[in-house]
Formats: structure tokens, C-alpha cells, sequence
């Protein structure tokens, strides 16, 4: 078994992460107004600030990482491809989005309609990440020893 490409899953993972966050960031706008509102109505700050924009990058190019490095692993078990890109990408949908954002539904936090929203759109940019990571990852074929 080849060893986990790690140049591959830092690259792929950035990238993966930057596709990440341009879908949170159109989550955000398709639902601004809704947003702005809920945060409103909990006595939020509506506006993200420099601060929490840079932390909010860093997490999603942590989750992308987190994809990619996902998918390398995989790879052994289901092979390279698409198929098992999706299975990184809803593994990691499933404990990021599905899990944090129920969190803050019975919590109270946000309200089910911007939940169910975010569930369903972060999971087709966490897997478009993941497809990104996918194709972008390759590793080293094993050859074989000549005597």
C-alpha cells in the first residue's frame, strides 16, 4: 500500500476549501435577508466583521483538508474516482452540516427552514469540494522491484 501523498491532500484540501467557502458564502447571500433577520431577532451581530470572515476561511480550508485527506484514505478501500469522492465529501457533509446545524435548530439557535436550507445546499458544495480534492489527488504507482 502506497502511502498518503501529502503535497496532494494539502493542495487538493486547499482548493476543496476555497470551493467550500465560496458556497457558504452563497448560502449566506441567497438567504441574506432571512439571515439577517434571525441574527436580528437573537440579538446578533447581522454584519461579519474581518475577524469572523478570516476564522470562518480558515475553518472551511480546514474542512476541505479534512476532505481531501478523507479521500486519500478511501481511496485503498473504494479506489480513485468520483464515487469515492462523494463518499469523502458525505462523510464529512454529514458530521459538519448535518450534525452542526441540527445543533443549532434544537438549541434554539436558528429556525428549521434556514437549517434545512443549509443542510441540503453545504451538501452540494462540501461534494463539489470533494470532487475537486478528488481529481486533483494522484499518488506515486507503486513499481515494482527489479532483481
Amino acid at each position: 500500500m502506497n502511502p498518503i501523498n501529502t503535497s496532494k491532500v494539502l493542495i487538493g484540501g486547499i482548493v476543496a476549501g476555497v470551493a467550500i467557502f465560496v458556497g457558504q458564502m452563497l448560502n449566506q447571500m441567497m438567504f441574506a435577508e432571512r439571515w439577517k433577520e434571525v441574527m436580528q431577532g437573537s440579538g446578533m451581530n447581522s454584519e461579519y466583521g474581518t475577524q469572523a470572515m478570516t476564522i470562518m476561511a480558515l475553518f472551511l480550508v480546514g474542512l476541505g483538508l479534512v476532505t481531501a485527506w478523507l479521500y486519500a484514505g478511501l481511496r485503498t478501500r473504494y479506489g480513485a474516482g468520483p464515487a469515492t469522492a462523494i463518499k469523502a465529501g458525505t462523510a464529512v457533509w454529514a458530521c459538519w452540516a448535518v450534525f452542526g446545524y441540527s445543533t443549532t435548530y434544537f438549541i434554539g439557535l436558528y429556525p428549521g427552514d434556514l437549517v434545512a436550507y443549509s443542510v441540503i445546499i453545504s451538501f452540494v458544495f462540501i461534494n463539489a469540494g470533494a470532487l475537486i480534492a478528488g481529481k486533483m489527488y494522484t499518488e506515486e504507482s507503486a513499481v515494482p522491484v527489479q532483481s
